[in-house]
Protein backbone atom coordinates (compact mmCIF):
# COMPACT_ATOMS: atom_id res chain seq x y z
CA UNK A 1 0.00 0.00 0.00
CA UNK A 2 3.10 2.45 0.26
CA UNK A 3 4.15 1.79 -3.06
CA UNK A 4 0.56 2.96 -4.09
CA UNK A 5 0.35 5.99 -1.60
CA UNK A 6 3.67 7.04 -3.27
CA UNK A 7 2.77 6.66 -6.49
CA UNK A 8 -0.51 8.45 -6.32
CA UNK A 9 0.24 11.26 -4.17
CA UNK A 10 3.27 12.29 -6.74
CA UNK A 11 1.26 11.87 -9.76
CA UNK A 12 -1.61 14.16 -8.44
CA UNK A 13 -0.84 17.47 -10.02
CA UNK A 14 -1.69 17.51 -13.72
CA UNK A 15 1.24 18.87 -14.81
CA UNK A 16 3.07 15.43 -13.88
CA UNK A 17 0.11 13.94 -15.68
CA UNK A 18 2.65 13.12 -18.08
CA UNK A 19 5.45 11.19 -16.86
CA UNK A 20 3.34 7.92 -15.42
CA UNK A 21 2.61 7.76 -19.32
CA UNK A 22 6.40 8.08 -19.93
CA UNK A 23 7.31 5.76 -17.23
CA UNK A 24 4.56 3.02 -18.46
CA UNK A 25 5.75 3.56 -22.04
CA UNK A 26 9.32 3.10 -21.20
CA UNK A 27 8.89 0.09 -19.06
CA UNK A 28 7.19 -1.47 -22.16
CA UNK A 29 9.87 -0.61 -24.28
CA UNK A 30 12.36 -2.38 -21.96
CA UNK A 31 10.14 -5.61 -21.71
CA UNK A 32 10.56 -5.69 -25.78
CA UNK A 33 15.00 -5.57 -25.41
CA UNK A 34 15.11 -1.56 -26.11
CA UNK A 35 16.27 0.68 -23.61
CA UNK A 36 14.30 1.07 -20.56
CA UNK A 37 13.65 4.00 -17.75
CA UNK A 38 16.38 4.88 -15.32
CA UNK A 39 16.12 6.91 -12.01
CA UNK A 40 17.81 9.52 -12.81
CA UNK A 41 15.79 10.36 -15.86
CA UNK A 42 12.80 11.26 -13.65
CA UNK A 43 14.34 12.03 -10.26
CA UNK A 44 14.05 15.44 -11.20
CA UNK A 45 10.91 15.90 -12.69
CA UNK A 46 9.58 13.55 -9.35
CA UNK A 47 9.82 13.79 -5.63
CA UNK A 48 10.60 9.97 -5.49
CA UNK A 49 13.41 8.75 -3.38
CA UNK A 50 15.17 5.86 -5.65
CA UNK A 51 14.20 3.00 -2.93
CA UNK A 52 10.50 4.54 -4.28
CA UNK A 53 10.97 4.83 -7.79
CA UNK A 54 12.68 0.86 -7.66
CA UNK A 55 9.31 -0.31 -5.89
CA UNK A 56 7.10 1.47 -8.45
CA UNK A 57 9.53 0.53 -11.51
CA UNK A 58 9.26 -3.20 -10.11
CA UNK A 59 5.44 -2.80 -9.49
CA UNK A 60 4.80 -1.55 -12.90
CA UNK A 61 7.18 -4.08 -14.63
CA UNK A 62 4.97 -6.52 -12.90
CA UNK A 63 1.69 -5.58 -14.10
CA UNK A 64 3.06 -5.20 -17.59
CA UNK A 65 4.10 -8.43 -17.96
CA UNK A 66 1.44 -10.46 -16.39
CA UNK A 67 -0.33 -11.94 -19.42
CA UNK A 68 -4.18 -11.28 -17.77
CA UNK A 69 -3.18 -7.70 -18.22
CA UNK A 70 -2.90 -7.96 -22.12
CA UNK A 71 -6.60 -9.51 -22.36
CA UNK A 72 -7.53 -5.79 -21.79
CA UNK A 73 -10.41 -6.09 -20.08
CA UNK A 74 -10.69 -5.27 -16.24
CA UNK A 75 -12.35 -8.29 -14.88
CA UNK A 76 -9.39 -9.80 -15.85
CA UNK A 77 -6.48 -7.64 -14.52
CA UNK A 78 -4.63 -8.85 -11.29
CA UNK A 79 -5.29 -7.33 -7.42
CA UNK A 80 -2.52 -5.38 -7.82
CA UNK A 81 -4.60 -3.59 -11.04
CA UNK A 82 -7.78 -2.86 -9.16
CA UNK A 83 -5.65 -1.54 -6.08
CA UNK A 84 -4.56 0.79 -7.70
CA UNK A 85 -6.64 4.67 -8.29
CA UNK A 86 -8.80 5.00 -11.06
CA UNK A 87 -6.88 7.00 -12.96
CA UNK A 88 -3.31 5.36 -12.97
CA UNK A 89 -5.57 2.47 -13.82
CA UNK A 90 -6.60 3.95 -16.97
CA UNK A 91 -3.17 5.51 -17.87
CA UNK A 92 -1.93 1.84 -17.42
CA UNK A 93 -5.20 0.38 -19.39
CA UNK A 94 -4.36 3.21 -22.34
CA UNK A 95 -0.41 2.06 -22.79
CA UNK A 96 -1.76 -1.54 -22.86
CA UNK A 97 -3.95 -0.66 -25.35
CA UNK A 98 -1.54 0.97 -27.56
CA UNK A 99 0.96 -1.38 -27.12
CA UNK A 100 -0.43 -4.21 -26.74
CA UNK A 101 0.35 -6.12 -30.24
CA UNK A 102 4.53 -5.42 -28.96
CA UNK A 103 4.52 -6.44 -25.74
CA UNK A 104 2.61 -10.23 -26.56
CA UNK A 105 5.11 -10.27 -29.09
CA UNK A 106 7.75 -9.77 -26.44
CA UNK A 107 6.49 -12.21 -24.15
CA UNK A 108 5.55 -14.84 -26.35
CA UNK A 109 9.15 -14.91 -27.79
CA UNK A 110 10.34 -14.85 -24.08
CA UNK A 111 8.66 -17.64 -23.19
CA UNK A 112 9.50 -20.10 -26.50
CA UNK A 113 13.56 -19.00 -25.98
CA UNK A 114 12.92 -20.34 -22.54
CA UNK A 115 10.99 -23.76 -23.52
CA UNK A 116 11.89 -24.09 -27.62
CA UNK A 117 14.16 -24.14 -30.05
CA UNK A 118 13.67 -20.54 -31.55
CA UNK A 119 14.81 -19.41 -35.11
CA UNK A 120 16.78 -15.91 -34.75
CA UNK A 121 17.50 -15.55 -37.98
CA UNK A 122 19.21 -17.54 -41.58
CA UNK A 123 21.79 -17.35 -44.44
CA UNK A 124 21.40 -18.59 -47.26
CA UNK A 125 23.97 -19.50 -50.44
CA UNK A 126 24.26 -21.15 -53.55
CA UNK A 127 26.99 -23.08 -54.99
CA UNK A 128 27.70 -25.39 -58.19
CA UNK A 129 29.20 -28.68 -57.37
CA UNK A 130 31.34 -30.33 -60.37
CA UNK A 131 31.24 -33.68 -60.70
CA UNK A 132 33.84 -36.21 -61.63
CA UNK A 133 36.56 -35.50 -64.51
CA UNK A 134 34.68 -36.98 -67.19
CA UNK A 135 31.45 -34.87 -66.60
CA UNK A 136 33.29 -31.51 -65.15
CA UNK A 137 30.99 -29.80 -67.53
CA UNK A 138 27.83 -30.86 -65.57
CA UNK A 139 27.52 -28.88 -62.63
CA UNK A 140 24.97 -29.26 -59.77
CA UNK A 141 23.29 -26.03 -58.54
CA UNK A 142 23.30 -26.80 -54.00
CA UNK A 143 21.47 -24.44 -51.50
CA UNK A 144 22.63 -24.42 -48.28
CA UNK A 145 21.34 -22.86 -45.40
CA UNK A 146 22.29 -21.40 -42.20
CA UNK A 147 19.45 -21.66 -39.37
CA UNK A 148 21.12 -19.33 -36.45
CA UNK A 149 19.12 -21.06 -33.67
CA UNK A 150 18.42 -20.20 -29.76
CA UNK A 151 17.33 -22.61 -26.89
CA UNK A 152 17.85 -21.67 -23.04
CA UNK A 153 20.11 -18.67 -23.81
CA UNK A 154 22.12 -20.48 -26.13
CA UNK A 155 22.74 -20.09 -29.96
CA UNK A 156 23.92 -22.66 -32.18
CA UNK A 157 23.86 -22.55 -36.17
CA UNK A 158 22.14 -25.92 -38.06
CA UNK A 159 23.35 -26.79 -41.54
CA UNK A 160 21.38 -27.99 -44.25
CA UNK A 161 22.36 -28.58 -47.82
CA UNK A 162 19.57 -29.19 -50.91
CA UNK A 163 19.82 -29.93 -54.26
CA UNK A 164 16.96 -29.27 -56.36
CA UNK A 165 15.00 -32.67 -56.23
CA UNK A 166 15.13 -31.68 -52.38
CA UNK A 167 14.03 -28.46 -52.15
CA UNK A 168 11.09 -29.78 -54.43
CA UNK A 169 10.20 -32.22 -52.22
CA UNK A 170 10.83 -30.02 -49.27
CA UNK A 171 13.65 -32.70 -47.43
CA UNK A 172 16.93 -31.71 -46.64
CA UNK A 173 19.94 -33.70 -47.24
CA UNK A 174 22.48 -32.81 -44.70
CA UNK A 175 20.48 -31.23 -41.90
CA UNK A 176 21.32 -30.64 -38.16
CA UNK A 177 25.45 -30.23 -38.76
CA UNK A 178 25.33 -27.62 -35.89
CA UNK A 179 28.15 -25.45 -34.64
CA UNK A 180 28.99 -22.11 -32.30
CA UNK A 181 28.53 -19.14 -33.44
CA UNK A 182 31.44 -17.78 -34.42
CA UNK A 183 32.35 -20.98 -36.04
CA UNK A 184 32.44 -22.34 -39.40
CA UNK A 185 29.70 -24.67 -40.76
CA UNK A 186 29.58 -27.05 -43.27
CA UNK A 187 30.10 -25.18 -46.35
CA UNK A 188 33.28 -23.40 -45.12
CA UNK A 189 31.12 -19.85 -45.57
CA UNK A 190 30.35 -19.89 -41.62
CA UNK A 191 29.60 -17.93 -39.02
CA UNK A 192 26.80 -16.61 -40.14
CA UNK A 193 28.04 -14.16 -42.34
CA UNK A 194 25.92 -14.01 -45.15
CA UNK A 195 28.53 -13.26 -48.18
CA UNK A 196 29.43 -15.42 -50.68
CA UNK A 197 32.71 -17.81 -48.89
CA UNK A 198 35.35 -19.94 -50.40
CA UNK A 199 35.62 -23.61 -50.37
CA UNK A 200 33.45 -26.19 -51.46
CA UNK A 201 30.31 -27.80 -49.23
CA UNK A 202 29.96 -31.69 -49.54
CA UNK A 203 31.37 -34.07 -52.44
CA UNK A 204 33.52 -32.47 -54.78
CA UNK A 205 35.33 -29.18 -55.90
CA UNK A 206 32.58 -26.09 -55.00
CA UNK A 207 32.26 -22.71 -56.75
CA UNK A 208 30.03 -20.34 -54.74
CA UNK A 209 27.72 -18.20 -56.76
CA UNK A 210 26.34 -15.71 -53.99
CA UNK A 211 24.81 -15.73 -50.66
CA UNK A 212 22.87 -13.09 -48.84
CA UNK A 213 20.71 -12.66 -45.51
CA UNK A 214 17.11 -12.41 -45.60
Amino acid sequence: MDIIQSLYSNLIDEDKADVLKELLHACVDEICGHPGPSYHKFMNRMNWSKEAYEDIYKLIIMLLRNPACLYLVEEKMPPEYHDLPESIQKDILNCLKVRQEQLTHALLMEHSKQKLLTLVDFDWRLKLVMGTSKMASLREPLLQLDFIVEEKGTRRIIDVEMNKDELDTGSGGDGGNGSGIGGSGSGGGGGGGGGGGGGGGGGGDGEWLWGDRW
